[in-house]
């Protein structure tokens, strides 16, 4: 969801995450890193880390594909909430 709806286009930030999240994204999409450790590393993007810390996010979405092939590479959430 992005530029292309109508809400979002119109909204002051270009986003709104809570009206995202109640539209039920099958999928997201994040380009992130995981460093060294295993834990996920959101660069340079405030946005990253307001997706992960949102509620809606931490309770309905899973790491779909969890194998990347370079340090930085997209990652897929899936909803895994009805």
């Amino acid at each position: 969801m992005g530029l292309n709806n109508a809400y979002i286009a119109h909204h002051p930030e270009k986003r709104d995450l809570d009206y995202i999240f109640a539209q039920h994204p099958r999928y997201v999409q994040l380009h992130i890193a995981i460093n060294d450790s295993g834990v996920i590393a959101a660069p340079h993007k405030e946005i990253y880390t307001q997706i992960l810390a949102h509620p809606q996010f931490q309770s309905c979405y899973r790491l779909y594909l969890d194998s990347p092939q370079e340090d930085y590479f997209p990652f897929f959430y899936v909803r895994i909430c009805e």
